[in-house]
């Protein structure tokens, strides 16, 4: 269960570094 909480977690902490950067892209152009 901690492992499964850990895992999600960690997909979500992905996916907001990768917006964020993609954020930051389209701020520099």
């Amino acid at each position: 269960m901690l492992r499964f909480l850990f895992s999600l977690f960690v997909g979500t902490h992905e996916e907001i570094i990768a917006r964020m950067d993609h954020w930051h892209q389209i701020k520099v152009k």
